[in-house]
């Protein structure tokens, strides 16, 4: 009588916890939701969250940040400035001991022509306000007689569009190098940002001279580019505390957003030319889950509500409503998973 009374002890006890588990600091009950809130211009959402009030902390530090003063667009779309072309950073024959152009051919590929150059590519780097790119190979006899390393650089137009380019490519815990702003060094590429270029260079080879190459050549075009660049004014908004490092990703159309995180193939958040977002992956709440905190700037709030009701929309035909704390102007929460059962 007394084992059978301790076995149901421990069951209660088991079960107990189990729902402690399953429940948030607030008494919330565990899902996956997707919190999202308007203020003023501004759509700031979580997606991915365990919990809705760590989800809820986050979005109103955000708002908080464009509340203040500091973080002002002012300055951050920055004049094109003639002083240097691609053409004028592409290496030239000489530039790295030993390398010279391929066939001595030099391309440059200008508007939609980039089609040509990465067809299945193009209209994601038109999506940050592409220019143009200057490409060459480049050719070491010593090594081999066929071209061993290739460089693109491209114009974006603005610091922030090449940065936004870069940050695609940009992971948590990349191989980061100094080059530039910021570079990621791998045995087959380096790819960096500085101003208003996005420099890739590729190896078609893997060797210790020609990584060192590729390095050689970095230096040779950062030297030639005269101005480091801002990063997006937008970028100021998310909350330092629980950001992984080197995740913040910047977009302005749906097709980048979308290579970020996957949204809709319609454009349901109203992405233009004229809207600038930020996404940053964070690990919040008491259980450090890991979620994507996005924020948008639309032109003005007529805008940024007609987002806010269209998203919703959207996210309500396909995800279950769920209460939320006030926060913002507008905001709404709903959950993706049903509750999980305790019994």
């Amino acid at each position: 009588m007394k084992r059978k009374f301790i076995v149901t002890l421990v069951i209660l006890v088991s079960l107990v916890i189990l729902q402690g588990c399953q429940k948030g600091s607030e008494g919330e009950v565990e899902g996956k939701y997707t919190v999202l809130a308007q203020s003023g211009r501004f759509l700031v959402g979580v997606w991915d969250c365990r919990f809705i009030s760590p989800a809820r902390n986050e979005i109103s530090s955000v708002i908080s940040a464009f509340r203040s003063a500091q973080i002002s667009p002012s300055g951050s779309k920055e004049a094109n400035k003639p002083t240097v072309s691609a053409m004028d950073i592409i290496p030239k024959d000489g530039d790295v001991p030993w390398w010279k152009i391929y066939e001595g051919k030099i391309k440059r590929y200008v508007g939609r022509d980039l089609f040509k150059y990465i067809d299945g590519g193009a209209e994601l780097y038109h999506t940050y306000g592409f220019v143009e790119v200057v490409t060459a190979e480049y050719i070491q006899p010593k090594l081999a007689t066929d071209s061993l390393i290739t460089i693109d650089v491209y114009d974006m137009g603005t610091p922030q569009n090449a940065f936004g380019i870069y940050s695609q490519l940009r992971y948590p815990n990349a191989p980061f190098a100094r080059f530039g702003n910021e570079a990621i060094l791998t045995d087959e590429t380096l790819d960096f940002w500085k101003d208003r270029f996005f420099i890739k260079i590729q190896a078609f080879e893997i060797a210790t001279e020609i990584k060192e190459a590729m390095q050689r050549f970095a230096r040779v075009m950062e030297r030639r580019i005269p101005e480091m660049g801002n990063l997006p004014w937008i970028l100021k908004s998310l909350p330092e505390e629980g950001r992984i490092k080197g995740s913040e990703q910047y977009f302005r159309q749906q097709l980048a957003l979308n290579n970020i995180h996957y949204v809709s193939d319609e454009n349901v958040l109203k992405l233009g030319g004229e809207t600038e977002g930020i996404a940053a992956k964070y690990k919040i709440g008491s259980n450090k889950t890991e979620v994507y905190l996005f924020a948008i700037a639309y032109p003005d709030p007529v805008r940024a509500v007609e987002a806010f009701e269209s998203y919703s929309n959207y996210l309500k035909g396909k995800l279950k409503p769920a209460s939320v704390k006030p926060v913002g102007e507008r905001y709404v929460a709903f959950n993706a998973q049903p509750p999980k059962r305790t019994e």
